[in-house]
């Protein structure tokens, strides 16, 4: 009981201020997406890619997650040669926490990655 007190306690002190996910395809690792996240828990209007340890950032439009996710987004929307739909999932799903969407692609539209929260104290 004390246990589950302390981590309420912790859980409600705490505010999330990023979320990173690293997608493989076939294993090998291809990039890395980390959204941020304003005092007000809403996300930063972008995200920071990381491929071959060079970062840019790319313009982020939050969408109504759907059932079972966490986090429902596009990847420079605006762009209709480079938007990407990113999801992140509530719970662990058998191919990963996230999965990023490329709809214009035939065939290896979806690649799968492993998320992590960074979390601060709040002022």
């Amino acid at each position: 009981m004390f246990l589950f007190s302390l981590l309420f306690v912790v859980a409600s002190w705490a505010q999330q201020t990023n979320i990173t996910c690293d997608y493989q395809i076939v294993g090998v690792p291809f990039s890395q997406v980390t959204l941020g996240f304003l005092e007000n828990g809403q996300p930063e209007d972008f995200v920071t890619i990381t491929v071959q340890g060079r970062s840019h950032r790319e313009s982020y439009t939050p969408v109504t997650p759907n059932a079972g996710e966490k986090f429902h987004g596009w990847i420079s929307q605006e762009s209709s040669e480079n938007s990407i739909e990113m999801v992140v999932f509530e719970e662990k799903q058998s191919a990963g926490d996230s999965k990023l969407v490329n709809h214009r692609v035939p065939f290896g539209k979806e690649i799968w990655g492993s998320c992590i929260s960074s979390f601060s104290a709040r002022p």
